[in-house]
């Protein structure tokens, strides 16, 4: 064994390497998925699968989200409102919550969130919109898949698992919400709504408990989050009178903390935001975990922003996946 400072080195030199094997891995990965044909410069793509949603959901104001590959989460408007999950490979059909309080859905959003822990976690967001100028609401739930047992194995005597995801309510907020919807942060731990009156309320959004030795089954519905959802900030318009939709966010990402040897993820820190009809893009700073933990803010405040004033109006803006690169379109064209 080297002695020091040799070891600390070398560690570093193999956290390094394993990084760089895994940025590698990644890009390797997707221009494999993205092949061109080089005979007609068109694009290979995966096969299309399609899927005929059962009669007894509306396919008008339906909304749908991918939870896995064989897996749907459905949202189904007014008169009865309730949120779905549907296996496509059995044709299982889980019911999460119902609601006759004619709530319109405007967003529904699933994110496997980050740091990861041993069971595959998604977290559901459902953000609905009041009717005339009632409150909405925003849903937040986190799921783990079912246990699955080979049938030779099972005990007829032990308690079976079902085929149900298991359910853990993380929060259900009054938000005073906008057709323009919600948006999770790519780690999960945030979430950014579009408010009736053009400014932007953004949540932190706890990670449950991880159960004990990473088995599902030791996870039960309707287990409490250690610490509930908090509004963190609020970005109120710059102009009078916004219009409701007419606000776009994107988060910006950065490494997150970690420990010598683990993999390198990353983490929301900030978020860009910008309101059709003008030209300014603003850019606000997320609090950090030791700011979370501290009491002394409500979150109705604005931090202070940093803001770039274009010619023209903002017409459409696209962020890179590690937001590092944003375009923007304006009105001129350009």
């Amino acid at each position: 064994m080297l002695p020091q400072p040799y070891r600390l080195c070398d560690e570093l030199l193999n956290e390094l390497i394993d990084d760089f094997l895994q940025v590698c891995f990644l890009e390797a990965d997707a221009a494999q998925e993205l092949s061109a044909d080089t005979e007609s410069d068109a694009v290979s793509l995966a096969p299309m699968r399609t899927w005929t949603l059962p009669s007894q959901i509306p396919t008008a104001g339906t909304l749908v989200s991918a939870i896995s590959s064989e897996v749907l989460a459905i949202a189904t408007p007014p008169p009865t409102s309730c949120l779905l999950l549907w296996d496509l490979s059995t044709g299982h059909m889980q019911t999460l919550t119902t609601s006759d309080t004619g709530l319109v859905p405007v967003s529904l959003q699933c994110v496997a969130p980050t740091p990861s822990n041993p069971v595959v976690r998604q977290r559901l967001a459902l953000l609905s919109e009041g009717e005339a100028d009632g409150m909405g609401k925003l849903l937040l739930l986190d799921l783990a898949p079912p246990v699955h047992v080979d049938p030779a194995q099972r005990d007829p005597q032990a308690n079976l698992p079902t085929a149900d995801w298991v359910v853990s309510p993380i929060g259900a907020l009054d938000v005073n919400a906008s057709s323009a919807g919600g948006k999770f942060s790519a780690d999960g731990l945030f979430y950014a709504c579009a408010l009736r009156d053009g400014a932007v309320a953004v949540y932190s959004v706890p990670l449950p408990p991880s159960p004990k030795g990473g088995d599902a089954s030791k996870v039960t519905s309707g287990d409490a989050p250690e610490v509930a959802p908090q509004l963190v900030l609020t970005s109120p318009s710059t102009s009078v009178g916004s219009a409701a939709g007419a606000v776009c966010v994107h988060f910006l990402l950065a490494p997150a903390p970690r420990g010598m040897g683990e993999a390198l993820s990353w983490g929301a820190v900030g978020l860009l935001t910008w309101h059709r009809g003008e030209r300014g893009l603003r850019q606000l700073m997320l609090p950090s975990r030791t700011e979370l933990a501290s009491p002394l803010s409500d979150g109705t405040g604005a931090p202070p922003a940093l803001q770039w004033l274009f010619p023209y109006e903002i017409t459409a803006s696209a962020a890179s996946l590690d937001s590092v690169f944003v375009a923007l379109g304006l009105a001129d064209g350009s």
